[in-house]
């Protein structure tokens, strides 16, 4: 029985442009580096001015000041926000995110903060997705077992963790189909 759903905030709660700006902007020769970088950042190794340096340095062309206006282009996905109203209550809201410093108030302010029962942030725990522990302490943190937990996450190898941790989850492309996949996997089946 499910009793808990923890949403990743970049790409899944807020727009990112991380891949955006890898792909536009990064020599593909460096790409693994820019994300081998921003892992870094999340695991609290490294500041973001020193994460929008290299990656300024990586591109060959932008100042870090362009990099950073890039990068700083978040929007609260408000489909999003409207299905976790729905949930709460019903189900503790966790949410999980490989994060570099908590700046989440100016990202999605203090009302939509206020919606999760737990928030854990990498910079903050020691710990980086897809590390299976980090998972199991978002469950452990809102006093649930880990197959009690759905992880909504927009990259597909940090899903394939959260499983392996014992999770379950959903790979999140639109609003609408997590609202898709989320009803069909909370509906109770009847018994036949």
């Amino acid at each position: 029985m499910t009793k808990a759903v923890i949403f990743d905030c970049f790409g899944v709660l807020v727009s990112t442009q991380i891949s955006v700006f890898v792909d536009t902007y990064i020599p593909p020769a460096e790409a693994r580096t820019a994300y081998q970088l921003e892992d870094t950042l999340n695991s609290g190794r490294i500041d973001y001015d020193t994460f929008v340096l290299k990656l300024s340095e990586l591109s060959g062309k932008l100042t870090p000041a362009e990099v950073m206006q890039i990068l700083d282009k978040h929007i609260p996905d408000e489909s999003v926000f409207d299905l976790i109203r729905e949930l709460k209550p019903k189900y503790k809201i966790g949410m999980l995110s490989n994060s570099g410093a908590d700046s989440l108030d100016e990202l999605i302010g203090t009302e939509r903060r206020a919606l999760f029962d737990d928030i854990v942030l990498s910079y903050d725990v020691g710990y980086i997705k897809p590390q299976l522990e980090i998972f199991r302490l978002a469950a452990r943190r809102l006093h649930v077992a880990p197959a009690e937990c759905v992880m909504v996450d927009d990259r597909e190898r940090y899903c394939e963790a959260a499983k392996t941790a014992g999770l379950q989850a959903i790979h999140f492309t639109s609003a609408a189909q997590l609202r898709q996949e989320l009803e069909s996997l909370l509906t109770p089946r009847q018994k036949q």
